[in-house]
């Protein structure tokens, strides 16, 4: 007697891509996926959809099966010699007799051999969770560049409502995040610096009081109450609270003659201002 291992259906499983290693020129290595077994031979869906029953002795395995390396989800580049689908990107959506069902960033669906497909990386909603901050890199000048946060997505693509609060739904490769999302980089309460090409904004200060759609909501010293990108905010420290708690001892660093160099008491703050009692009763914030 002699062993002779395990059985083509123990070496090969439904679903595993194989080569075949056969004398027959049209055959020899053709890469395929195992659809089946019967009478010692194995079933193999070829890279064309030709389909062999071929000796298990005439095959190797190459790797992981279809749905273990193209989980339903993961975002996908084809590799194929059809110029139509090449370069294409979608999202797999299912699994059927070795080849992986795709969903191409248009709505089209094309079942396509593992072969011909490259994982890309995270999903869109693992790489881009909405509220991220992001940054467009396009080859499209009208958007290349530009930065807005994630809202959504749909069908493989990402939507961004860019700083305009123009709304794009764009692959996630033409996207980079640009670091933590607004209510992470300027909780309510902070105090902030503006950064923008605004004049009458530019290098106010203020203190932030919400966030809605990507922008920081910023009341500004005067009273005033604008919606600015996180793009143009530096902040500037500690919050006025924190800085100059009640009972501090303070001393009036200002260019009005009559409050500079006058020491006095914190009392309280208000709108990112705080109260002081000056050393002569008067109060100022």
């Amino acid at each position: 007697l002699q062993a002779v291992g395990k059985n083509s259906g123990q070496s090969f499983p439904v679903g595993t891509l194989v080569v075949v290693v056969s004398e027959n020129p049209d055959l020899n290595g053709r890469n395929g996926t195992v659809t089946g077994h019967n009478r010692g031979r194995v079933g193999v869906e070829l890279e064309n959809g030709d389909k062999v029953g071929l000796p298990p002795q005439q095959l190797q395995a190459i790797g992981k099966s279809a749905v273990q390396e193209f989980r339903i989800g993961t975002e996908v580049t084809i590799v194929s010699e059809n110029e139509d689908l090449n370069g294409r990107t979608g999202r797999v959506t299912g699994h059927h007799r070795g080849r992986v069902g795709v969903e191409l960033e248009n709505g089209d669906k094309v079942g396509l051999t593992p072969q011909q497909l490259q994982a890309v990386g995270k999903n869109a909603g693992q790489a881009f969770p909405v509220g991220t901050e992001v940054i467009v890199v396009s080859e499209n000048q009208d958007l290349n560049g530009r930065t807005g946060r994630v809202t959504g997505h749909h069908r493989g693509r990402v939507g961004v409502e860019l700083e305009n609060g123009d709304k794009v739904g764009l692959p996630p490769q033409q996207l980079q995040t640009v670091g933590k999302n607004a209510g992470q980089a300027f909780p309510v309460g902070t105090e902030v610096t503006i950064v923008s090409e605004n004049e009458d904004l530019n290098g106010r200060t203020g203190r932030v009081t919400g966030h809605h759609r990507g922008r920081v909501g910023v009341e500004l010293e005067n009273g005033d109450k604008v919606g600015v990108p996180p793009q143009q905010l530096q902040a500037v420290g500690k919050n006025s609270g924190q800085s100059f708690p009640v009972g501090t001892l303070v001393v009036v660093v200002s260019e009005n003659p009559d409050l500079n160099g006058r020491n006095g008491t914190v009392t309280g703050h208000n709108r990112g201002r705080v109260g002081v009692e000056l050393e002569n009763g008067d109060k100022v914030g």
